[in-house]
């Protein structure tokens, strides 16, 4: 228990070095990370999740009792992304020692961003939205977004999942969606870890990151084509990873999941 306490504490290997060291006990960061990995220790990634207050916990886990034993197949989730040219995951790659590493680069401290909207589904759906210009509202969101997607909204027994950002719940947004017959519940707020589009986001991104877009119209295009290019497989895996998500936040009584 002690030994847990510790860890918890000292969670890195320099934090675990800085009190060696006032303990006046010399050694290197290498001989800490050995000594860690020889009594079984490993490092891992801390997750990155949204602080739940009580409140928070109690409507996951309505939402998550409410959802899990119905079919995946037939919810739809949507989200925004801002996306821009730099260089976001390649930061390392194997070089020879003559070699020196490409140059990452970069349009800059305010280089611009492009807004976009997606939606995944099973049975072929998927959607990819490039805002035009200016902030937005529930106008644009309801015209560029939802309107062309009307028919596979509109499906029998499918489930519209958006979060509750300030556009999707504007009153026009609202009208429409209740006299269109879509069903679109309630998402709990604070949510990302329970949506497959959060980590459908991250695949697509990794995909164009490693063609290194250097330009707008690259960045849209290449967005375009690997959006477009992932196997609809892969995205049914995602969209039915739901259920599993529904089922942990049950078990962990509304709170994160992995």
């Amino acid at each position: 228990m002690s030994v847990e306490i510790r860890r918890r504490q000292f969670p890195t290997s320099s934090c675990m070095l800085r009190e060696l060291r006032k303990a006046n006990i010399v050694c290197s960061p290498s001989t800490v990370r050995r000594d860690l990995l020889r009594i079984g220790f490993v490092s891992r990634v801390r997750p990155l999740s949204a602080r739940l207050w009580q409140s928070d916990m109690d409507t996951r886990l309505a939402f998550a009792k409410q959802f899990e034993d119905t079919d995946s197949s037939l919810f739809l989730f949507s989200d925004e992304k801002w996306i821009n040219v730099d260089d976001h995951g390649r930061h390392r790659e194997w070089r020879k020692p003559t070699e020196a590493p490409t140059r990452r680069e970069t349009q800059g401290r305010y280089a611009k961003k492009l807004h976009v909207w997606g939606m995944i589904g099973c049975n072929g759906v998927r959607k990819l939205v490039f805002f035009s210009d200016g902030p937005v509202n529930g106008v644009k969101y309801l015209a560029e977004c939802l309107k062309p997607c009307r028919a596979q909204l509109r499906c029998a027994g499918r489930q519209f999942i958006q979060d509750g950002a300030r556009c999707h719940i504007h009153k026009d947004v609202k009208q429409w969606l209740a006299s269109s017959g879509v069903q679109c519940p309630d998402w709990p707020a604070h949510s990302p870890d329970l949506s497959p589009i959060e980590n459908f986001w991250g695949h697509v991104q990794r995909l164009v990151d490693a063609r290194g877009p250097t330009n707008d119209d690259d960045l849209r295009r290449m967005w375009k084509e690997e959006w477009d290019g992932v196997p609809q497989a892969t995205v049914d895996k995602f969209v039915l990873s739901f259920a599993g998500r529904l089922k942990r936040c049950v078990a962990a009584r509304g709170a994160a999941v992995m």
